[in-house]
């Protein structure tokens, strides 16, 4: 739910704002089971993700595990491996962090998408902050995009929280968007009516 610097490169830590938090937590009732990107600070907050399991800056999300038995995220590319058919995959969160090349963004799309997509993640909810990503997610090769899935474009700028003061902030202004990914109907029709009340909701929405 926050932002972890997973490399020398400049991060900005920032929280998620509570609508987001209360779309994931409509989304998925039975609650989260992991958010790769987050910190003990971000994840206990009163209103805060309350994921199962987070994946902190110090564990440095390329190199743990996500999920019992799956390939780490930098084997992805040569690990083939989808899970058994016995493996019920676990239910995601992730706001990633932001880096000034955008890596971090871009990795953590790739990461998501394979797990969602081999099975060992059953459903994940993604946090884009602003539209750049979103086009810039359609050109770094992980087999779908955000404009693929459904997909809400807020309205109007989400209050995120600094990071020092866990306070809503006021800038930058600009929207953001939020992607599911997801099979399940009853997952899909509830992040897409409860989508239109923060903006507009595109992609397959079911």
């Amino acid at each position: 739910m926050g932002a972890v610097a997973l490399s020398s490169l400049v991060t900005h830590d920032h929280g998620t704002p509570d609508a987001i938090i209360a779309l994931a937590h409509a989304t998925f009732p039975n609650g989260i089971d992991l958010d790769p990107a987050s910190s003990p600070k971000w994840n206990d907050r009163p209103g805060g993700v309350r994921a199962r399991r987070i994946i902190t800056e110090e564990e440095d999300a390329r190199v743990t595990e996500w999920f019992t038995g799956a390939p780490l995220p930098l084997r992805l590319r040569t690990d083939r491996r989808c899970a058994p058919p016995a493996v019920i995959g676990g239910t995601l969160f992730c706001n990633p962090p932001n880096d000034k090349r955008g890596e971090l963004v871009n990795f953590f799309w790739r990461t998501i998408v394979e797990y969602w997509l081999r099975g060992w993640c059953r459903s994940a909810l993604y946090v884009g902050f602003n539209l750049e990503h979103a086009a810039k997610l359609q050109r770094i090769g992980a087999r779908t995009s955000p404009l693929r899935q459904p997909t809400i474009v807020t309205a109007e700028r989400p209050e995120y929280l600094d990071g020092e003061t866990l306070r809503p902030q006021t800038e930058p202004l600009h929207a953001s968007f939020i992607t599911l990914l997801s099979n399940t109907p009853s997952e899909i029709r509830t992040f897409c009516a409860l989508g239109k009340e923060l903006g507009d909701v595109t992609g397959p929405i079911g």
